[in-house]
């Protein structure tokens, strides 16, 4: 009689500690928050450069008026164009901005959580693996 108590108690043991395990914890947000309360050294502000591109489109502007000479004038510096054509009485003059883009970098700050790693974390599924056989070998042990 004595050996089935023994037996119901241990069983009651692993159905506690088996269910232990799935007992459902705080979303990671409020472990975080709970975390950085207790100790805010573990926030690290640090700063993103973003890239960013701006086009700019390119422009045009024509006219003509009249004069009396015939001549041909090209002019080009950076992104501007300049032609000036004068042919009999008119002349036609056309500028115009070649299109451009105009890359930015901005800065932004951001909290960055400095996590140091453990050098036991890798250890513990093999903790976990050892325990469950120990268990299944005291087991098999008192039941034999």
């Amino acid at each position: 009689m004595q050996l089935k108590e023994l037996k119901g108690v241990i069983f009651s043991l692993a159905v506690i500690f088996l269910s232990s395990c799935c007992v459902s914890q705080k979303t990671a947000e409020r472990r975080i928050a709970r975390y950085v309360e207790c100790n805010p050294g573990l926030l690290n502000k640090d700063t993103v450069i973003v890239k960013d591109t701006v086009f700019l489109d390119a422009v045009s502007v024509d006219t003509t008026f009249s004069a009396n000479t015939t001549d041909t004038i090209i002019i080009e510096k950076d992104k501007v164009r300049i032609v000036y054509i004068k042919k009999d009485t008119t002349i036609y003059l056309k500028g115009e901005i070649i299109r451009d883009t105009i890359p930015i970098e901005i800065p932004v700050e951001v909290e960055k959580i400095v996590v140091k790693e453990n050098p036991y974390d890798k250890f513990i599924p093999l903790l976990y693996i050892l325990l469950f056989i120990g268990i299944l070998v005291a087991l098999r042990k008192l039941f034999k």
